[in-house]
């Protein structure tokens, strides 16, 4: 099961978020999430997608994850205090807003 799958199980009332950012790319081209232990994971407009941040570099263990906006190569980076993000909710709107939360389980 895909981390994009088992937080659309748990449902949005299992999920705190913690922090978030925002970027954006132009509708026309593909979001491509490239650094979650997922592999690339696609985010289309009008959609949500969960994932898990693949540490293997500084960047990455600091919170911050790589993407491209089509063919451009772009990162992003959430970090609160002491903590760092490890689950990523992206949301992208229509227009090509990208609403990026850092996200947990709720366990309780």
């Amino acid at each position: 099961m895909t981390v994009d799958e088992e937080f659309k199980q748990l449902g949005e009332d299992h999920i705190d978020i913690l922090n978030h950012t925002r970027d954006s790319c132009d509708k026309e081209n593909l979001v491509t999430i490239t650094s979650t232990t997922d592999g690339d994971v696609e985010l289309h407009p009008g959609r949500t997608r969960y994932f898990r941040i693949r540490k293997f570099d500084s960047y990455t263990k600091s919170g911050g994850w790589y993407w491209k906006c089509g063919n451009t190569d772009e990162q992003s980076r959430i970090t609160w205090g002491s903590q760092r993000g490890v689950y990523i909710k992206a949301v992208r709107t229509g227009g090509g807003v990208i609403d990026w939360y850092s996200v947990s389980k709720i366990t309780s």
